[in-house]
């Protein structure tokens, strides 16, 4: 096995921290955990008879975006709507709350996210922002403008 020669042939904490390759890989596989812990819990019986593929497939939709491309708005709106929608999907599968009351309520907690994201100030990702138009140089071909142009000079 060989040592690094130099500091900078060593991985950094940093360098591991800004990776998006890494965080993906982390949010894959904390989800894949989370889920299957979930499933052997409801397998043991000590989760109530739900459908938790379907709350947990709304709950990584929320959590595997947020920890791949960090906190910027359309991960702080998106993730929060989803954990909401799989917390609500678990409170309708119990019994606790109605279809016709859970889709009203997620529809005001993303209203209220995006509120929330506005006075928070959260970042807008660089994909959102508005590019700056390309200024394209137009050769002038117009023999009537070389003309002038010439007769001017």
């Amino acid at each position: 096995m060989t040592t690094p020669s130099t500091p900078a042939d060593i991985p950094t904490a940093e360098f591991a921290a800004n990776s998006r390759f890494s965080r993906g890989w982390f949010a894959m596989g904390l989800t894949l955990m989370l889920i299957g812990g979930v499933w052997l819990l409801a397998s043991l019986g000590y989760l109530p008879e739900i459908n938790w593929f379907w709350v947990l497939a709304l709950f990584s939709l929320g959590l595997i975006p947020l920890l791949a491309g960090g906190l910027n708005k359309v991960t702080f709106i998106s993730g929060g709507f989803f954990f909401a929608a799989s917390v609500s999907s678990v409170l309708r599968q119990t019994g606790k709350i109605a279809l016709n009351i859970e889709v009203p309520t997620l529809i005001i907690i993303a209203g209220l996210l995006t509120l929330i994201a506005m006075v928070l100030r959260i970042s807008t990702p660089a994909w959102l922002l508005p590019q700056k138009p390309i200024a394209y140089r137009v050769p002038n071909t117009n023999p009537t403008s070389k003309a002038q142009s010439a007769a001017v000079a």
